[in-house]
């Protein structure tokens, strides 16, 4: 009987995906922040001032680690179609 392939559930506990869709929420809601009336308060001003600064290190950063995800995924999926091979009877 071979191994039941259910990808979606390694998809979603990936911590690597979650990470860089973080860092790009992150990046939204900084961006977005920037556009309020809030950017008169100083620390927002700051923090925000440092994440729209570094925005291609963060874009990088998450593309990476999008391309490991996908890479690890791929790795699993051909590990298990080695071992159904191995397995059948």
């Amino acid at each position: 009987m071979p191994v039941q392939k259910d990808y979606s559930q390694i998809e979603l506990k990936s911590k690597k995906l979650r990470i860089a869709v973080g860092l790009l929420i992150g990046l939204g809601v900084a961006i977005l922040l920037r556009l309020t009336p809030a950017i008169d308060n100083y620390w927002i001003n700051f923090i925000t001032a440092l994440i729209v600064s570094n925005t291609i290190s963060i874009c990088v950063i998450s593309g990476l680690l999008i391309a490991l995800h996908i890479v690890d995924l791929k790795r699993f999926k051909a590990m298990l179609e080695k071992e159904d091979e191995k397995n059948v009877h």
